[in-house]
C-alpha cells in the first residue's frame, strides 16, 4: 500500500485534526491527520463500533463519556461532525473546562463560554435524533460566528475566539458529555465556504448522487459470444464480442462445428482468426455450406501476450425451421391470459434450444401485460415451449388490444408472426350514451389529468337518464371514456343518489375549451371498473383528498393519508359536492397523522367551508399547524375573526391574508385556496380569486414536519394535538393537499366545476346505441 494512504496527505488541506471513529476496541481515536492529535477514550460511558454514518460510530451515554485531545486552536476554526442526539443539555464539543462548546439546550443550539444560552445560533432540527451534519464557522475576521445544519446555514452567533489551551474534547468531559452517536470528527484551522461545506455533506450523505461511477476499465483479456443472426438452411452469421484486449496486441478467432470442442482449438472441426491487433468490439463471421436440420455449436476466443481467453460458455443454433403454434387470446374483462406456442423440428430436442422474437402490438408493456424478455427456452427433450402474456390489474378496463410477436435469428417457419388479442370491453354494445362537453371552461391552458365533477340525475331528455336504466348493480355498468369512445376514464363515484343527484370525479387526461367525454350506461353482467376505489382518479401530484361525505375520514388517492374524526363531527347532506362535514366549534376535528410532509416540494392546500355567523376569534382550518411560531408549518386559518390566513415556515414565518367580509358567513359554500410556489410565492385565493401574495422563494430546503396535519383545527405547541379554542365552528368539504402548485387556472376551473356544475359541464344529447324492446317475428 502507498505511503499517502497512511500519512495523512489525504488530509493536507488546513486540516487539523480527521477522527473517523471507525474503531471497534476501546483503543485511541486515530487521528487521520497523521496521528498528531490521537483521541484518548475517556470515562465509562463511550462505546466504539457502533453503526454510523460513515462506517462505525461512537455511541456517547452522558456524564462520563468523551474523547480527549491535546489540540489546541488558533482564533479561526471550522469543526465539523455528524451526530445524532437522544437527549438535551448536552455539548458535541468542547475546549478546556468547557470554556468554548457547542451546546445543545432546550431545544436550541449555542455557542457557548460559560455564559449559558446567552448566545443562540438556532433551533435543534426537530429530528434531532437522527442523523445531522454539524459544521461551526468561526472566522475572527468576522463579528458572527456560523452554524450549518445538513449544508444549510442555519443561523449565526457571536464571535467567541476558540484559541486557548488543551484539551479539546469531542463531547464535553464536564457533566455535559454527550448523548448519542458521533460520526468523522474534523477540525481545520480556515473558515471553510459554504461551498465547501455543502459537498461535504452531500458527498457523504448522498454518495451516490454526488459522484457518478463510471464502470471500471479492464486489464484482462475479455470475449463473449452474442446471437447467431441470418440463419438459412445452410448459412449463418456467428457474433462475438471483444470487451477487453488488457495491454497487448489481441486476436480474436471463432471455431464452429457440429460438436461442442469447449476450449480445445485444436478439436473444432473449423475455425476463423482476425489476426492481431484488433480493436474491442464486435465481430462477425458468415460461415457456410451447412448441413440442413443440424445443429451448430461456436465459441468465440481471444489471445494476446496476457493468455487466452475463451467465451464463459458454448452457443448453438439449429439449421431447422422454427414456427409458431397454437393461440389463446387474453381477456381484460376477465383477467385470463393469452398464450402461443414455440414449435422445433424434433430431429433435434437432445438439448435446449434459445428461440428469439420481436414484440409489438397496440396493447402497453408494463402497464398492461408483464413485459415479455425476447427470448424463450424450448427445453431439452422437447419440440415446443409457451409464452404467456401475463396480464396487470388496471384501473379502467382498456379496450381490445393485441400483442404481436415476430420470430427473428432463426429460419422462419409458418406461421413466424402472431397476433394475440386481448379482448375488452366493447362499449358499443352498451344501451345507453351521453356526450360531455365543458363550455364552461374557456381559457387557453390545456389543464393535464385534471379531475372533473360530473353530476346525474334523472331526466326525460332526448333517451332519457333513469336510473333503472343501469343493468349492473346500482351503477357496475358506468362508464367514461375520451371523444374516441375508446379510450377508458378513471373515474370515482361520490355518491350515488337514485332519488336525486349522483356525483362522479372523471379524470380527464387533457381538459381544453373543446373537449368531450362520454359517459356509457346499460351493460348485464359487467363489474365496476378499480379506479372507483383505488385512487387513480387523483394524479400522483395530490397528497389527499377527503371528500368528507361520510364519518370515516377516508382519502380518495392512493396515499391512504385516513384521517381520524373526533368530538363533535355531524354529517351536513347539503354539502359543496355531496354531503360535507359540520364541525361543532368545541371539540371535533379530524386527525390526518404526521404524514403529508411537502419536504422539497411545492404545494396546495384547498377546502370548501360554510357559515352561518361571523367568527370572533382564531379558527384551525386545513394543513400542517403548531402553536410555535419557530416551527415548520403550512396551513390555513382564520384569525381573530377578522381575516383569512395562510402561512408558510421553513425557515421563517411568511403569511398573506385577506379580510374577513360579510358573504363568508351566509350560509352558502366558499372555496379556499392556498399554493406555495417555493420558487415564487405563497397566494390565498377565495373563490378562485386571489387575495395577497408572498414570496417564499428564499425559504429551501426539507419541510419534514412531524406536527399533525389538521381538518377543522389548529396544532397545539407540540403539534401532536388540537389547540383549546381553535376548533372551527362550520361545515367543511372537500379538503386536499397537493405536492405541487397549481395554476390560477386551474384553481379557477376546480371551482366553478364545483360551485357552478351546470354552467361548467353541458351533457348533450343522450344516444340509444342497442336495439330497445320486443322483436316481434311474423309468418
Amino acid at each position: 500500500m502507498p505511503a499517502y494512504a497512511t500519512d495523512g496527505s489525504t488530509w493536507s488541506e488546513n486540516f487539523t485534526g480527521v477522527w473517523h471513529l471507525n474503531e471497534t476496541a476501546k483503543t485511541n481515536a486515530y487521528d487521520s491527520h497523521g496521528n498528531m492529535y490521537p483521541g484518548t477514550l475517556t470515562g465509562v460511558r463511550v462505546t466504539p463500533g457502533l453503526s454510523g454514518k460513515i462506517g462505525n460510530s461512537y455511541q456517547f451515554a452522558g456524564n462520563a463519556g468523551y474523547v480527549r485531545t491535546e489540540l489546541v486552536h488558533e482564533t479561526t476554526v471550522t469543526i465539523s461532525a455528524w451526530a445524532t442526539s437522544t437527549s438535551d443539555g448536552a455539548m458535541l464539543w468542547a475546549r478546556g473546562a468547557h470554556d468554548h462548546n457547542l451546546f445543545f439546550s432546550n431545544g436550541r443550539i449555542f455557542l457557548n463560554t460559560k455564559d449559558g444560552e446567552n448566545n443562540p445560533f438556532c433551533d435543534q432540527p426537530e429530528n434531532v435524533n437522527e442523523w445531522h451534519y454539524y459544521v461551526t464557522v468561526i472566522d475572527a475576521t468576522q463579528p458572527k460566528a456560523s452554524l450549518y445544519i445538513d449544508g444549510e446555514l442555519r443561523g449565526t452567533a457571536d464571535y467567541r475566539n476558540p484559541s486557548g489551551g488543551v484539551p479539546f474534547n469531542i463531547s464535553s468531559g464536564t457533566i455535559y458529555d454527550w448523548k448519542g452517536k458521533i460520526d468523522e470528527f474534523r477540525t481545520a484551522n480556515v473558515a471553510r465556504s459554504s461551498e465547501w461545506i455543502w459537498a461535504c455533506w452531500k458527498n457523504q450523505d448522498n454518495n451516490t448522487e454526488f459522484i457518478t461511477y463510471r464502470p471500471p476499465e479492464m486489464n484482462n483479456l475479455y470475449v463473449v459470444n452474442d446471437i447467431v443472426t441470418n440463419i438459412t438452411a445452410d448459412s449463418a452469421w456467428l457474433n462475438g464480442y471483444l470487451v477487453s484486449t488488457g495491454s497487448s496486441a489481441t486476436a480474436v478467432a471463432v471455431h464452429w462445428g457440429v460438436r461442442d470442442d469447449g476450449t480445445d482449438e485444436n478439436e473444432w472441426e473449423h475455425s476463423y482468426q482476425w489476426v492481431a491487433p484488433q480493436e474491442e468490439g464486435y465481430f462477425s463471421y458468415e460461415v457456410t455450406d451447412l448441413e440442413p436440420d443440424t445443429r451448430y455449436y461456436y465459441r468465440f476466443m481471444a489471445e494476446n501476450d496476457l493468455g487466452t481467453d475463451w467465451a464463459d460458455q458454448t452457443s448453438s443454433f439449429i439449421t431447422s425451421e422454427i414456427c409458431f403454434g397454437d393461440v389463446s387470446d387474453a381477456s381484460f374483462i376477465e383477467m385470463s391470459p393469452g398464450a402461443v406456442f414455440v414449435h422445433r423440428k424434433d430431429s433435434d430436442t437432445a438439448k435446449p434450444l434459445e428461440v428469439y422474437y420481436s414484440v409489438g402490438g397496440t396493447a402497453i408493456p408494463g402497464v398492461e401485460y408483464v413485459e415479455l424478455p425476447g427470448v424463450i427456452t424450448i427445453p431439452a427433450n422437447q419440440t415446443s415451449a409457451k409464452i404467456t402474456i401475463e396480464l396487470l390489474p388496471t384501473s379502467i378496463i382498456p379496450k381490445t388490444k393485441n400483442v404481436d410477436l415476430k420470430l427473428i435469428n432463426c429460419i422462419q417457419g409458418s406461421p413466424y408472426e402472431v397476433k394475440i388479442k386481448i379482448t375488452g370491453e366493447d362499449l358499443s354494445t352498451w344501451q345507453k350514451c351521453m356526450p360531455i362537453t365543458f363550455p364552461g371552461y374557456t381559457e387557453e391552458e390545456v389543464l393535464t389529468n385534471f379531475p372533473a365533477l360530473v353530476v346525474l340525475q334523472e331526466t326525460d331528455s332526448d333517451a332519457g337518464f333513469y336510473y333503472n336504466d343501469f343493468l349492473s348493480g346500482d351503477y357496475g355498468d358506468l362508464r367514461f371514456t375520451a371523444d374516441d369512445k375508446e379510450t377508458h376514464l378513471s373515474f370515482e363515484v361520490e355518491l350515488w343518489d337514485k332519488t336525486g343527484k349522483s356525483y362522479v370525479w372523471v379524470r380527464i387526461p387533457e381538459l381544453t375549451s373543446s373537449t368531450t367525454i362520454y359517459a356509457f350506461w346499460g351493460k348485464a353482467h359487467v363489474t365496476l371498473p378499480s379506479s372507483n376505489t383505488n385512487g387513480s382518479v387523483w394524479h400522483a401530484g395530490f397528497g389527499g383528498v377527503w371528500h368528507l361525505n361520510d364519518l370515516n375520514g377516508y382519502d380518495s388517492t392512493k396515499n391512504n393519508e385516513n384521517g381520524t374524526l373526533y368530538g363533535g363531527i355531524t354529517s351536513d347532506l347539503l354539502g359543496a359536492a355531496g354531503p360535507g362535514l359540520k364541525f361543532n366549534g368545541v371539540n371535533g376535528y379530524i386527525d390526518c397523522g404526521s404524514g403529508l410532509r411537502m419536504h422539497n416540494n411545492s404545494g396546495t392546500l384547498s377546502v370548501w367551508f360554510k357559515l352561518n355567523a361571523k367568527l370572533t376569534s382564531s379558527k384551525g382550518v386545513i394543513g400542517k399547524s403548531i402553536m410555535d411560531a419557530a416551527k415548520e408549518r403550512y396551513t390555513i386559518f382564520c384569525s381573530g375573526g377578522n381575516t383569512i390566513k395562510s402561512l408558510f415556515h421553513k425557515s421563517v414565518q411568511a403569511v398573506v391574508e385577506t379580510p374577513w367580509e360579510n358573504s363568508y358567513h351566509n350560509g352558502m359554500w366558499h372555496q379556499i385556496t392556498a399554493v406555495f410556489e417555493r420558487t415564487g410565492n405563497m397566494t390565498l385565493y377565495v373563490n378562485a380569486q386571489p387575495k395577497d401574495s408572498l414570496s417564499i422563494e428564499n425559504q429551501q430546503g426539507d419541510m419534514s414536519s412531524e406536527s399533525t396535519f389538521f381538518i377543522g383545527a389548529y396544532g397545539n405547541a407540540q403539534g401532536t394535538a388540537p389547540q383549546d379554542n381553535f376548533f372551527f365552528p362550520g361545515a367543511l368539504d372537500e379538503a386536499r393537499m397537493m405536492y405541487e402548485a397549481v395554476s390560477p387556472t386551474w384553481i379557477s376551473a376546480t371551482y366553478h366545476n364545483m360551485a357552478n356544475n351546470s354552467f361548467f359541464n353541458s351533457h348533450d344529447k343522450i344516444l340509444f346505441q342497442a336495439p330497445q324492446g320486443t322483436i316481434y317475428i311474423f309468418w
